[in-house]
């Protein structure tokens, strides 16, 4: 009889120990596969170039900037977030150099790689799904699309190079230029021509602090920056 007492106290207690730990393991199991499904992801790392071309009157001038973007998603997505994940961007703002004529930039934004899904996927959505993700993935060196106008970045310029305060905006919203600007600043028959964007294997740019006035970077502009990333 005391046996069988003893044997059913053993039971009770292994019973309870197991409640008080089932938590515990729950969580464990959960961190290892969670774990193991973040390691199967979608994912790619790409540099892209984008090169705006400048009409001038003694021909076509060009700037590039190189830019990186980041994304990944779980191959096994248990959340299911119809909008896919945000990527992250890192790079600066396109600088064309026009010599005698002046500097314009072409400006990047917190989310310029708009610019990348817009000429190789389209504006249809979903270029950070696991179905965008791949696609963009397969993207090979060299591919190359010309950006619409419509969706090309503000232009800005400093008619003083040396005075921040000197800044004028001279490409607003959909590509509009503003050609009383273009031709006070740079003169007649100065105007952008088209912009392409390249997937590249080049190193990100770094060049803009070479041609922008003291403290520039610190500048309010209404849309727009000269660096986006660390």
């Amino acid at each position: 009889m005391n046996f069988i007492k003893k044997h059913k106290s053993k039971i009770a207690s292994r019973f309870v120990v197991a409640i008080i730990a089932l938590p515990f393991f729950i969580t464990v199991l959960s961190v290892f596969v969670l774990g193991g499904l973040n390691l199967l992801q979608y994912s790619y790392d790409l540099n892209y170039k984008i090169t705006v071309e400048v009409q001038t009157p003694e021909g076509i001038v060009t700037g590039s900037a190189v830019r990186n973007v980041t994304n990944s998603t779980p191959m096994i997505d248990l959340i299911n977030w119809p909008g896919g994940n945000p990527a992250t961007l890192k790079g600066e703002a396109v600088v064309i150099d026009l010599g005698k004529r002046g500097v314009m930039y072409g400006l990047i934004y917190d989310d310029s790689e708009r610019d990348l899904y817009r000429t190789f996927w389209g504006n249809k959505g979903g270029a950070t799904t696991a179905k965008g993700i791949r696609f963009f993935n397969a993207l090979d060196i060299g591919d190359s699309r010309v950006l619409p106008k419509k969706y090309w970045p503000s232009f800005v310029t400093f008619t003083d190079p040396d005075d921040p305060k000197s800044v004028e905006r001279i490409v607003y919203n959909k590509g509009n230029q503003d050609k009383e600007k273009m031709i006070k600043i740079f003169g007649e028959g100065v105007s952008i021509k088209e912009i392409k964007v390249i997937i590249t294997d080049e190193s990100i740019t770094d060049r803009v602090d070479d041609f922008l006035p003291e403290n520039a970077k610190k500048l309010k502009l209404a849309r727009g920056e000269f660096e986006q990333g660390e």
